[in-house]
Formats: structure tokens, C-alpha cells, sequence
């Protein structure tokens, strides 16, 4: 399973230079953990470096035109760092497995003299030896460059081939990603390999509001972008191990002021909530209306 190790990120709203981990631009850092959680006072950029992710996300799916506009981000003007006039910039240092190479993603969004965003520069890099600086085996800038095809090969940075079979592109689209459209063809393995591994993200921007809506009975393994099918993950959760899933809730019991008890409901039409008893009340209520 890949993991990111490191992460730096630039002129990304408050996020004017950040370094989380180990990059290929700072390699005395420490790499993440499995686990690593963002703790601060409020306004101190947390949900602008979620949002960091949930764009790049977006940049894969739409298009980083309309990955500028989602979210409410109001464009590249409104996202940039104020007072900034160079690209939003994003490194990833990632490892497909302990026994892997680390493989290295640049990529520089922005503005056209039109005033529409564009991938600027993208790159991947990975060591061909355990030692000595990686070589990129995708290098485009305003969509025009090179693709290495296989499992080795690559660049320097002065453009020089070192094994592999290098091929000149060009992309139709500059709004798009370039890992996009290569990542989708068989001969770049190592490009598809990063790009089915970016696709796995799971992001989800808990919403308590759209958390009470109540949906029609599916049972669902995860929870969507904003957690409005949490009745439905519940569902699931009960069917394919009620045991584990009753000790869920107790544990969650523990964890709420005044709450004595838990219980599922399922009803005639397949539907599923949570029906929570609280102390001082003689009725229950369900999860729509739970806080």
C-alpha cells in the first residue's frame, strides 16, 4: 500500500511555505507517520491544508480550472497566497512500498495571460540507485515534454537519458493533468501506478447538517465527501458484523455527555438509524436529531 512520506506545499492560501515530513527538498526531515494528525488554534490553516489535498483531489477529477472554482474557492486569485504572483506549488514524496524507491510529484499551477489556471510544470522523479539524485521519468511545462515508458529510465536535470525509452509529448489540454491522460496508457506503468494511487484518497468534509438527512437504504462501506451516508455506512456496518459493530457504539456511549444507551433500528423499507437514549428523558430520539 503507498504511503506519503513528506509533503511541502506553496502560496496555497495562509499555506506560504509549508514542509510536513520528508521531501526530496528536505530529506533530513523525518517521513510521516501512519498516523499523523493537525493540531492548532483556530485559524491557523487546518482546513486550508485539508483543503490542499481535497484540491489536488479535484485537480485529478475536474481539471485544475474547475478545481480553482469548486469548494467555493472562488479561482486561482482567491486561492493564491496574497501579495504572491509565483505558481501554487505542490510536492509529494511518496513510496509505493518499504522496499521501493521513493518517487517524487511536482506540480506548479498558474495563471495564463487570460487569467485561466493552468498546469505550469509537472514532474515525477524517482532514483534509478539506492543512491544519487532521482531522475524524472515525466517532465512536462505548459504541457509539452517527455515520458519514459517502462519501469526504469529517466532524465537529469540537464535532460540527459539515462536508460529507458524516452518519448516526446505534447498535451491537447493544458487544464488538465498530464499524469491523467498518461497515468490512463498501458506503457507508462510507473505514471499509472501514482496515478491509481492518488485515486484511492479517500477525503470526506464532515458536515453535521448533511449528516441528518436521511437517505434510502443502501447499505455503504464508506462515508461520502460531506458524511450524509452515515445512516447508510451504518447499515453496512451492522449487516457484515453486528458483534463489532454494537461494541462501536458502546464505545461511542462512553464518549457522549448523558447518553445511556445506543441502539439500531431498522425499519420495514430497509432503512437504518441510530436511536439514542438520553438521561431525563422517558422517549428516545434518533440520529437526525442528534447534535
Amino acid at each position: 500500500m503507498g504511503k506519503i512520506e513528506g509533503v511541502r506545499i506553496q502560496n496555497f492560501g495562509p499555506l506560504r511555505d509549508i514542509v510536513m515530513g520528508k521531501t526530496l527538498s528536505n530529506q533530513k526531515n523525518a517521513a510521516l507517520n501512519n498516523v499523523t494528525v493537525i493540531i492548532g488554534p483556530s485559524g491557523n490553516g487546518k482546513s486550508t491544508l485539508a483543503d490542499a489535498f481535497g484540491f489536488l483531489a479535484d485537480c485529478l477529477e475536474l481539471g485544475v480550472e474547475a478545481a480553482c472554482d469548486a469548494k467555493n474557492r472562488g479561482g486561482l486569485m482567491q486561492i493564491r497566497s496574497q501579495g504572491i504572483a509565483d505558481p501554487v506549488k505542490f510536492e509529494l514524496y511518496y513510496r509505493e512500498s518499504s522496499k521501493t524507491r521513493p518517487i517524487t510529484y511536482e506540480l506548479e499551477i498558474d495563471e495564463d495571460p487570460m487569467g485561466r489556471p493552468y498546469v505550469k510544470q509537472e514532474r515525477l522523479r524517482q532514483r534509478v540507485e539506492k543512491r544519487g539524485w532521482p531522475l524524472s521519468f515525466l517532465f512536462l511545462q505548459n504541457g509539452k515534454g517527455y515520458a519514459y515508458e517502462g519501469k526504469e529510465g529517466g532524465a537529469d536535470d540537464s535532460g540527459r537519458s539515462v536508460n529507458g525509452e524516452k518519448v516526446e509529448v505534447e498535451l491537447t489540454d493544458i487544464r488538465k493533468l498530464g499524469i491523467v491522460t498518461l497515468g490512463a496508457m498501458k506503457q507508462y506503468e510507473r505514471i499509472e501506478r501514482f496515478l491509481n494511487f492518488l485515486k484511492s484518497w479517500y477525503l470526506c468534509y464532515f458536515s453535521p447538517d448533511a449528516a441528518r438527512t436521511l437517505q434510502t437504504a443502501a447499505p455503504q462501506p464508506y462515508l461520502n465527501r460531506t458524511g450524509s451516508n452515515i445512516n447508510n455506512v451504518a447499515q453496512y456496518m451492522y449487516r457484515e458484523n453486528k458483534k463489532e459493530f454494537m461494541k462501536v457504539l458502546k464505545d461511542i456511549q462512553t464518549k457522549l455527555p448523558g447518553i445511556e444507551k445506543i441502539e439500531p433500528v431498522k425499519f420495514e423499507n430497509g432503512q437504518m438509524m441510530l436511536k439514542f437514549w438520553e438521561q431525563g428523558f422517558q422517549n428516545a430520539f434518533y440520529s437526525p436529531k442528534m447534535s
